[in-house]
């Protein structure tokens, strides 16, 4: 019985040193693969490989080239691939070598329970030093066991966390809201697009009698930038040769919540930058995803604060070289802030990452604007639109990849484009209206005019109709499909301010602090007219039934 006993311990033990013999050696073989993945990760982006920057740049020589935009679709879905393989890879390996760690315990630790402690023979060294030794021979294999897995493992997350810092960020885990109807996240409202999802505004008010107006405070500094909301809270900022701020008020009373200052920027020039009195020391406006809240200023002061006033990071982007003063909003996509920063030289378009203020990707832009981009889902794919004064582009706001260029444009460009139904407009003054078809074959150039043009209102386009507000005083309609005329009309004073669609009423209001609300039809039909009492060069943020507003003194919030 007891020759069975010891054949049966013999037998686990062979068996259990076999398998602490295989353990081993996978999780050897483990270690090496997670760190040659790690210095793989460090060296090669496969996201923004030399090869898809290089046809991404001849494609901007030759945009028209299907081969070619279909050789950068290729390429760019093998880097995807690679990029989610190497995930999976990072995954799985960190999990199998904690498995064959576990069994590689298992087997030493059933080895030397079965294992009988047999006595020295006569004139050997003393037994209880030898087990002292084998004992310390266990610790350091031990410890260098509990090493080798904790470095693979450190490095496999850290291999994950550089491919993250990719191409590809997760969007940030928000509160459940409805976007449509609590939010005005960024110039123009959703995507920059002009459409409000507010199932009515209203028709009339006067900022000097107080009618309808819920109420009216004075920024403690100036700007020309729109008001942004999330929720309760309104964002804007102010600015002086002196001081830079940005300004959280309460939506329902107008008070303010918190006022924090951009100042000893990181990299700002000790030149000062000259200004415009078209766009002064506040123009740019800012964006919110509901956690932070980013501002731009004409210095080239990047900032990033938190919902509750509190500053997460700030950068300088480099003197700006622009001679009406850099003017263009800022945009939120998932969990990349967007920058257009369309210069005289050295243009740029820059997607931080929101969390940390980390570079995320840049692309070379190659000439000069005042216009914002434009973010929209163009049915099967995201697209960010940019115009500048030659053309018009589009980009995956993920990756930064060139989708399409259209050489369509010229002058001082000012407004931005505008998407409907498959189709993207843009305009501006000295140059013409452009009207491109997305179709599976490209970007198609579908009609063009150079009649009503505008100066620095962006285009408000629906299924059916184009509308544009000139800045010598025209509101214009045209039939989005052909361009065909189809009403204008002439008012006092022009316009700075983009028009706002909402349910089907434009509001339009002009440098006067007038707003012209008209039917979005084929033929013009004013609903109504109402006036803040002073001039306004912004764009409203309307929601919920009310409007936001800002006038060149105050910020009024209305409502019935």
């Amino acid at each position: 019985m007891n020759n069975l006993k010891q054949n049966m311990t013999e037998t686990i033990i062979r068996i259990s040193k076999g398998v602490a013999i295989v353990a081993a050696s996978f999780s050897l073989i483990v270690c090496i693969l997670l760190v040659a993945n790690f210095l793989q990760t460090k060296t090669i982006d496969p996201l923004n490989s030399r090869a898809l920057q290089g046809l991404t740049e001849k494609l901007q020589e030759t945009p028209g080239d299907q081969a070619l935009q279909n050789e950068i679709r290729a390429l760019d879905l093998l880097a995807r691939k690679a990029y989610f393989t190497n995930q999976w890879q990072l995954k799985t390996g960190a999990y199998l070598l904690i498995i064959g760690v576990g069994i590689l315990l298992i087997s030493l630790k059933t080895i030397f329970t079965l294992t009988k402690k047999l006595p020295l023979p006569e004139g050997c060294a003393d037994a209880d030093d030898s087990w002292k030794i084998i004992l310390q021979s266990r610790k350091w294999l031990t410890g260098f066991g509990s090493f080798l897995l904790t470095f693979s493992l450190l490095l496999a997350g850290l291999s994950y966390l550089n491919m993250n810092n990719f191409s590809f960020i997760k969007p940030q885990k928000m509160e459940k809201i409805d976007f449509k109807t609590e939010t005005w996240p960024g110039f123009r409202g959703i995507g920059g697009n002009s459409i409000s999802f507010a199932e009515s505004a209203p028709l009339s008010w006067n900022g000097e009698t107080g009618e309808n107006i819920l109420w009216k405070v004075k920024p403690p500094l100036p700007g020309y930038n729109s008001p942004v909301i999330w929720k309760d809270k309104l964002f804007i900022s102010g600015a002086d040769k002196n001081r830079q701020e940005v300004y959280c008020y309460d939506v329902e009373k107008g008070e303010i919540i918190w006022q924090s200052e951009v100042k000893d920027v990181p990299g700002r020039s000790q030149n000062k930058v000259r200004l415009h009195d078209d766009t002064g020391y506040a123009p740019n406006t800012l964006a919110t995803n509901g956690a932070y809240v980013a501002a731009i200023f004409p210095t080239g002061d990047l900032a990033c604060f938190k919902n509750d006033g509190g500053l997460v990071w700030a950068k300088n982007l480099g003197k700006p070289e622009n001679h009406y003063g850099h003017s263009s909003s800022l945009i939120i996509f998932e969990n990349l802030l967007i920058v257009q920063y369309d210069q005289k030289k050295k243009g740029k378009l820059l997607a931080f990452d929101i969390d940390s203020g980390n570079e995320v990707w840049r692309k070379k832009r190659n000439a000069i604007s005042w216009s914002s981009p434009i973010c929209v889902n163009t049915t099967n794919r995201m697209e960010l639109i940019l115009t500048n004064s030659t053309s018009i582009t589009s980009f995956d706001p993920r990756t930064g990849l060139e989708l399409w260029n259209m050489d369509v444009l010229a002058g001082e460009m000012g407004p931005s484009a505008a998407y409907a139904n498959g189709m993207v407009f843009g305009a501006n003054d000295y140059a013409s209206v452009v009207a491109i078809a997305l179709t599976s074959d490209g970007p198609k150039l579908k009609w063009e005019t150079d009649y009503n043009l505008p100066d620095t209102a962006s285009p408000l386009a629906t299924e059916k109709y184009l509308i544009i507000a000139c800045s010598y005083g025209y509101l214009v309609c045209k039939d989005a499909q052909t361009g065909k005329m189809l009403w204008e009309k002439e008012y006092d004073r022009g316009f700075y301010s983009s028009p706002i669609l909402v349910n089907d009423n434009i509001y339009a209001t002009d440098m006067q602090g007038v707003t012209h609300i008209v039917k979005c039809d084929s033929v013009y039909n004013l609903v109504g007219e109402a006036s803040l009492g002073e001039d306004s060069f912004c764009t409203p943020a309307i929601l919920k039934n009310r409007i936001y507003m800002r006038g060149d003194e105050y910020l009024y919030a209305i409502g019935n």
